[in-house]
Formats: structure tokens, sequence, C-alpha cells
């Protein structure tokens, strides 16, 4: 239903999007051999966790729902459709097993997808503190040309945070 929501036959009929366009997903990793993803353009990325050139698991699952969101192959007659799935994935691991992210991790792979040609950089992540170094880092990234999208509203049943700024979707150029 969501992709009904958002139209996708309509945009669809514009392309599929292209394997030139780097789509830098940071979250909690991938999992190379969901059905969705079987044949989607995948680059190595960076596991920070594990200090590996390569992102080989997802911690949670929620990076390979991301990043399905973004590039499951379509007309495979399995799964769901992907938005983009012609376009290039850069996964980067920046959650760890038991669901923490490390602000500097994040920071990291801000700068490490801005440098690596990324042109979007997907974080489905947020907190409510602003800091100094996330913001440079966002900068960075919108300076090199990144187009930069965040999660928000994601409150749900915690009404102490309803109405706070959350990042970080509340940086400028996010």
């Amino acid at each position: 239903y969501e992709l009904e929501i958002l139209e996708m036959q309509n945009a669809w009929e514009y392309g599929f999007g292209d394997k030139k366009i780097i789509i830098a997903v940071a979250d909690s990793g991938i999992d190379r051999n969901h059905e969705d993803l079987i044949g989607a353009n995948i680059l190595p990325g960076y596991d920070y966790e594990n200090g590996k050139s390569v992102v080989e698991n997802d911690a949670t699952g929620h990076g390979t729902k991301v990043t399905g969101i973004i590039a499951a192959r379509n007309n495979s007659g399995i799964g769901c459709a992907g938005i983009a799935p012609e376009c290039t994935v850069l996964p980067l691991k920046i959650t760890d097993e038991e669901g923490k992210i490390y602000t500097s991790d994040f920071i990291d792979s801000l700068y490490l997808a801005a440098d690596s040609g990324a042109n979007i950089i997907n974080m489905s992540l947020g907190s409510y503190e602003k800091l100094e170094s996330e913001e440079k880092a966002v900068k960075y990234a919108v300076s090199k040309g990144c187009i930069l999208v965040a999660a928000s509203g994601n409150e749900g049943n915690h009404s102490e945070y309803a109405g706070m700024k959350c990042y970080p979707a509340s940086y400028d150029g996010v």
C-alpha cells in the first residue's frame, strides 16, 4: 500500500533510477542474501562495528529493510519493489548488535559517504540532542553535493518528545 500512496507507478514511468546514483545507507548493515536484494547494485560499504571494508551482515534487520525500500529488485515475483531499484547502494554499518549507534561512527559515516561520491545519504535514525560535530559533518556532506534524508516524527507513545527537534533531521540541509 505504501507504493500506491506514493504513486510510484507514476514515478516509475520516468525511470527506476540510475546505477551512477549512489545512495549511502547509514544504518544497521545489510543482509546481502535477502531475496529482495538479489541482483541489486550494492557496493562493499564499510562496517564501523567490526572495522571491515565490507558490510556482510545486519545487526538488527533495519538496514536491510531500508535498503529494500530503496533498491529491492522490481518484477522479481517475490517480496516488494524498491522505489529506485537501478540506483547503487553504499551500506554503512553504524549499529552494533544491541542496536546502539556511536556518534563517532555516525559522523565518520557521513564523511565517508560524501568522500565516496554518494549523491544521497539516508539516515533513518535520530536523537533529540544537537551536536556541533554532527552538524559539521552534515555541512561537509552538503558542501560535497549530497542530498541528506533523515527520519523524524518517530515519537510514537513517547509524548515527552512530541514537538521536540529531532537530529539529524533538524540540521540545515537535511
